[in-house]
């Protein structure tokens, strides 16, 4: 009687540690789901990023403000593309000697070593009156300053959208825009207080 008392909670004992150890299993793989969703912050007040980032496993690397413009085409059905090319100077908030060069791609290439990544938009979050902010994820073309950055998100943006009404098909137009651009390298979860 004993022996069954004592083996049926040697049973029991058992499951519980299994039990446990499925539970720990799938606490850690949702953690880790989590740090690779995007996600589209709300605003803050204490200088951090507010606009999409790419999860807590990730922290910002270089913050730069942007002056440019979007360039739109003219479709053939007379209305401005939705999609535009940038053409923008960024200067880094931190040091105002380190300067970007945004271009087609969307490409960014530091003018300082020359170092330059590419950008695939994974996240776009709509502002009124304005472009989108975006997330985009990013690889390195050139080595160098950049190759750590693995995000890239446009936060705050002013300006950008194409004009209304109809236009002449294959016409361009070049629409003044604003914004920062926070560059995200892995390494979270601290995330560095920027000024803006």
């Amino acid at each position: 009687m004993e022996m069954r008392a004592r083996s049926t909670w040697v049973r029991l004992g058992g499951l519980v540690v299994a039990l446990l150890a499925i539970a720990g299993f799938v606490a850690v793989r949702a953690t880790a789901q989590a740090a690779e969703t995007p996600q589209a912050a709300t605003s803050t007040t204490d200088g951090t990023p507010d606009g999409p980032t790419p999860g807590p496993m990730y922290r910002v690397y270089e913050v730069y403000h942007a002056t440019g413009t979007q360039t739109y085409t003219c479709a053939d059905a007379g209305t401005w593309g939705t999609s535009s090319t940038p053409d923008a100077q960024l200067v880094s908030v931190k040091d105002p000697l380190r300067r970007i060069h945004h271009f087609a791609g969307p490409r960014w290439q530091l003018l300082n070593d020359g170092s330059q990544i590419l950008g695939h938009v994974v996240l776009s979050v709509p502002q009124p009156g304005t472009i989108a902010e975006l997330l985009l994820s990013t690889t390195a073309e050139i080595r160098g300053y950049l190759s750590p950055v693995v995000y890239v998100s446009r936060d705050d943006p002013t300006g950008g959208v194409a004009p209304p009404g109809g236009c002449t098909p294959g016409a361009t137009v070049a629409v003044p825009y604003t914004a920062y651009y926070v560059f995200w390298i892995a390494g979270g979860p601290t995330i560095s207080a920027i000024t803006h």
